[in-house]
């Protein structure tokens, strides 16, 4: 578990560096397939009946 932990933590890292780095870089593909896989949609919230 603590492994699987560490290689998610330097891919998250990663994927920052080109995010930032990545302009002209030729890094647009890995971009856009790490945003991809690391999209979290949001759950609708739960509504109240009052």
């Amino acid at each position: 578990m603590a492994l699987a932990s560490d290689i998610l933590n330097a891919a998250l890292e990663a994927y920052a560096l080109a995010k930032f780095f990545g302009k002209g870089a030729g890094l647009d593909a890995l971009k856009e397939t790490v945003a991809a896989r690391t999209k979290r949609e949001r759950k609708p919230s739960p509504v109240v009946a009052a």
